[in-house]
């Protein structure tokens, strides 16, 4: 580390193996990331590696009580180009979600909590 500061490379949430389709339909097809090929010798039967722009997202399969997650508040950030579309979005698919001002937070299927923003370059 020497060289500089470490840069975010990846993010990873946890969802039981019976939640592993509704996450991917969550993560691939409500929130709209693109699915990308993981390499060789990573679980390819489970899970699922997403595109998120210049930080990849790891969806991990592993028995836990996901109830017990919803009680964290860590969270991730993810931008958004419009979120008033995304709102529309959720909603559309009846996922639950919590307004905030300017920014959205909802769970996954796992309990994961997700915050969503505007981007930057749309203000």
């Amino acid at each position: 580390m020497s060289r500089g500061a470490p840069t975010l490379d990846h993010i990873q949430v946890v969802v039981p193996p019976e939640l592993e389709t509704v996450a991917k339909v969550f993560y691939g097809s409500i929130l709209g990331l693109p699915e990308i090929p993981k390499p060789p010798g990573s679980r390819q039967r489970e899970g699922a590696w997403y595109d998120a722009g210049p930080v990849q997202l790891h969806l991990a399969i592993e028995a836990f009580d996901p109830a017990a997650a919803r009680l964290r508040r860590p969270h991730i950030g993810l931008a958004v180009a419009d979120l008033a579309a995304a709102e529309a979005v959720l909603r559309r698919h009846g996922v639950a979600y919590e307004p905030d001002g300017n920014r959205i937070f909802v769970r996954d299927p796992g309990g994961n909590r997700l915050e969503l923003l505007a981007s930057p370059q749309t203000g």
